[in-house]
């Protein structure tokens, strides 16, 4: 479907560990998007065998990311190209500069309304280009333009791959619209927990929860004038770990939860791997 629209252009700054793997910063305003361009770099070969092609491989290599902005603030600068800002505001270019790698999100407005949005997990961007001119008789914008190279990271999925890129549809089949809410919160992390970081069952006492308990519904809600509950999580893979906190503080599985007057939040954590996925209860008691 064809797009119409561009804005959300964020960027969030990559720490890495031991071995290059990347942690991403919170993500923040990049600057208002005129236009994106993404071209992927595909190596390609092809094996012959018998007279004739038998085999063909094509690998995602790198990506150039053009991006047109209105305008670069100095501080969005020393982030994406490792300049520096002195006391006075003014910023510094030398050849020595060192442009750290950021994620980079944004989202497209499709022609039915709906938005596709993205990530892209590994950016290096370049000094951006400026086309200055004279004041004619007719008004002419002249904005910056940067170019970024787009990389796989480093960091492994729950799946064991190391992604380059990540997009989602709104209101496509399957998207849970948390995923769409959240989208510029945190830097979206490939979600293949399925069943094995999934619950059976969670049982908070004997209140009942809203709606019934269903393993791929990750928020309830519930109502109890009792000062406590005992908080059951039944796990689908036992090899999985499970934490569960009531407003910050941690419960063992099984234990007693003692609630205050009004919203008390239970958190439960399945985790196995790098995979997880977090179930939320709000338990109001009256």
């Amino acid at each position: 479907m064809a797009t119409i629209g561009l804005d959300k252009l964020y960027y969030a700054i990559i720490t890495e560990g031991a071995g290059g793997v990347e942690s991403y910063g919170a993500p923040k305003v990049l600057a208002k998007a005129i236009s994106a361009e993404l071209a992927p770099q595909i190596a390609e070969a092809t094996l012959y065998a018998d007279d004739g092609a038998a085999e063909n491989v094509k690998e995602f290599t790198s990506a150039t990311f053009t991006l047109g902005v209105d305008d670069l603030a100095s501080d969005v600068m020393a982030d994406l190209l490792g300049v520096t800002v002195d006391q006075n505001g003014v910023v510094v270019s030398t050849p020595d500069d060192a442009a750290p790698y950021v994620a980079v999100g944004f989202r497209a407005k499709r022609s039915n309304g709906k938005y596709q949005y993205f990530w892209l997990y590994r950016v290096k961007f370049g000094v951006p280009n400026n086309t200055l001119a004279t004041k004619g008789e007719s008004i002419t914008f002249n904005t910056p333009s940067i170019v970024g190279t787009v990389m796989r990271r480093n960091k492994a999925d729950g799946n064991g791959g190391h992604p380059w890129k990540v997009d989602v549809v709104e209101g496509a089949t399957g998207v849970d619209q948390t995923v769409i809410d959240g989208w510029y919160s945190d830097v979206y992390e490939p979600d293949y927990s399925g069943s094995a970081v999934s619950l059976s069952d969670l049982a908070i006492g004997s209140i009942n929860l809203s709606p019934t308990f269903d393993a791929d519904v990750k928020e309830y809600t519930a109502a109890t004038s009792n000062a406590t509950n005992t908080i059951t999580a039944t796990l689908n893979d036992n090899t999985a770990d499970v934490v569960i906190t009531v407003n910050g503080d941690s419960l063992t599985n099984g234990g007693s939860a003692s609630w205050e007057t009004g919203e008390n939040t239970v958190n439960i954590t399945v985790t196995k791997g790098t995979s997880s996925k977090k179930y939320t209860v709000i338990v109001t008691k009256s």
